[in-house]
């Protein structure tokens, strides 16, 4: 991993990000909580709760239960690991912080993509912690599960209405799009000849499928 400046934080300004990460975790607990309990259907829910934590990796999360019950268990918990994790990365001069083009991030098997949601709330915590200009992110996932895009689909829209917008997508694309899609051919028919170039993300994130083999 390359490194990059060092972003300096005084006690003053890592007191003031700290705050920031408290208010922004409690104010993601407290919109997780309004949407998970308002959910039809918990009698479903609660049936799946202690097949997803003693079979985790061995369920495919194609159903929407088994999903959201995979979210009780781990959302919050994960989302606060991620918020230390970039906060040390940051720090330390590991993340990409530029202000000069929009910084594009993908999470590969995202689940209910803790990642794309912490790091979301990360930048913005930079943004108000400099009076300069902002950072800029987009971001995109890959994820195999009819259930955890279901999931990232409503619970996005749901913080939208509730006037909080993460930069996190709720589109329900599969990762299998990428793999029949025609870039070559289509920027051939619009520009007239082939892009041999590959995309390229600054972050990628990966962490919650480690643990199989055969979907790594």
């Amino acid at each position: 991993m390359m490194k990059n400046k060092y972003i300096e934080m005084d006690e003053k300004r890592l007191s003031q990000y700290y705050k920031l990460q408290l208010a922004d975790f409690k104010q993601i607990k407290e919109l997780f909580e309004e949407y998970i309990f308002a959910l039809e259907d918990w009698d479903k829910i609660v049936m799946q709760l202690t097949d997803v934590l003693d079979r985790c990796d061995e369920i495919d999360y194609q159903n929407s239960e088994t999903a959201y019950a995979y979210a009780v268990w781990h959302f919050l918990d994960r989302y606060h690991r991620f918020q230390i994790i970039f906060g040390e990365l940051c720090k330390n001069g590991y993340l990409i912080y530029s202000k000069d083009r929009t910084i594009d991030i993908l999470e590969v098997g995202a689940g209910p993509a803790q990642g794309l949601f912490a790091i979301s709330d990360h930048y913005a915590e930079l943004n108000k912690l400099k009076s300069n200009k902002e950072f800029s992110i987009q971001s995109d996932y890959v994820e195999q599960s009819d259930g955890f895009r279901n999931f990232l689909h409503h619970f996005v829209e749901f913080c939208m209405t509730n006037d909080k917008h993460y930069m996190v997508p709720f589109h329900h694309g599969r990762e299998k799009d990428a793999y029949c899609f025609k870039f070559e051919e289509i920027l051939h028919n619009f520009f007239g000849y082939y892009f041999k170039e590959k995309y390229r993300y600054d972050i990628v994130i990966i962490s919650n499928f480690l643990t199989t083999k055969n979907i790594v």
